[in-house]
């Protein structure tokens, strides 16, 4: 009878010490949940990690935990104010992944204590109470704006401070603004906007990402510019016939991609004529026969051609080092030549139209 009993109590206290166990088991490899200081985190026992789940302190003043206790914070997502943010520790970025507010005007923060804010496309799509966008100066100078269905946008403005604005807007149809600070040096991605129309570029613009305009009222309202220039002296449009020789007007010291077009919409033979004074050269030159360049120094130059054309330059310039270098075709460029590129670019520099 004892031997009986002793069985009887000893299976459910091995059931229990084996599913202790096993409990300890699941904690130690998957992690357990703690409340610390305004945050839940997930501990990882086994690595000593942390990953944030919630923030439940106030959006005023926040401080994104580096370590808790001996566990060290690696990430996680949790909604602060109306954002929600994905955050990289290893990237010191946060990411706005959705927004839960119902406000007509949206300031997106340039930073969130020390890390880079920027936002994705899911943070506002489908949204339709917004109509005004703040991006706040950023942290380190640059925005990358995702922005796609938010069906009631009409304008982004950024702020100051920010000198490099990358974005990517698909599908914003009442989008007719957008407002670039002063000092801004990098833009790209306003494309498929179709209502946007009034953008004022700054003078201290010098880079023009490619499509950055396309399948736009901007664009549209220039289709008769057979030049147009912003900015530092950017060319952002050209207007030519397919069958022309390609010319960069004198005066030009930035050239937009969106100047270079496919190979395909060009006939063979055509040339193309690029003046002193260029001061980044980073084009690609696809299907042309004959690229005349007067300069002879670049503080940035990438050149992209394609055969069988031939770079002719100034001998023993950068150019022809760079050439080299890459294996692109080169000939030192005549005297006569140098005076028919003059000639082409200072007439093309009369027909340039400049933002006002």
């Amino acid at each position: 009878m004892r031997e009986k009993k002793k069985k009887r109590i000893l299976l459910p206290v091995i059931l229990l010490i084996i599913a202790g166990l096993r409990i300890a088991y699941l904690i130690y490899e998957y992690g357990v949940y703690f409340y610390v200081d305004d945050y839940i985190y997930k501990f990882n026992l086994r690595r000593g990690e942390a990953t944030i789940k919630m923030y439940l302190g106030s959006e005023q003043d926040v401080v994104l935990p580096r370590k808790v206790g001996d566990f060290y914070v690696i990430g996680g997502s949790c909604w602060i104010g109306d954002f929600k943010y994905e955050l990289e520790y290893e990237e010191k970025q946060a990411g706005i992944i959705d927004y839960r507010g119902e406000k007509e005007e949206v300031v997106v923060p340039g930073s969130l204590d020390g890390f880079w804010v920027y936002n994705r496309a899911e943070a506002f799509k489908g949204n339709d109470d917004i109509k005004t966008i703040i991006y706040k100066n950023s942290i380190n100078g640059t925005v990358y704006a995702d922005v796609e269905d938010c069906e009631n946008l009409e304008e982004i403005v950024f702020e100051e401070g920010n000198k490099k604005i990358i974005t990517d807007f698909h599908n914003n149809d009442k989008l007719t603004t957008v407002v670039l600070p002063k000092g801004v040096e990098e833009i790209g991605g306003f494309s498929d906007s179709k209502s946007l129309e009034n953008v004022k570029i700054p003078n201290s613009l010098k880079i023009v990402k490619q499509d950055t305009f396309i399948d736009t009222k901007f664009w549209d309202k220039h289709c008769n510019d057979k030049y147009f220039a912003a900015g530092d002296d950017v060319l952002i449009f050209l207007n030519q016939d397919v069958d022309d020789d390609v010319i960069i007007p004198y005066g030009i010291k930035h050239v937009c991609h969106d100047y270079w077009r496919e190979i395909s919409d060009f006939k063979s033979g055509t040339s193309v004529y690029i003046p002193d004074g260029i001061e980044d050269l980073r084009v690609s030159i696809v299907g042309y026969e004959t690229v005349y360049i007067a300069g002879d120094s670049y503080k940035d130059l990438s050149l992209d051609c394609d055969e069988p054309g031939v770079v002719v330059a100034q001998p023993n310039s950068q150019i022809e080092y760079y050439c080299k270098e890459q294996g692109i075709e080169f000939r030192p460029i005549t005297d006569e030549e140098m005076e028919i590129v003059k000639e082409k670019t200072e007439a093309a520099a009369k027909e340039t139209v400049y933002q006002k």
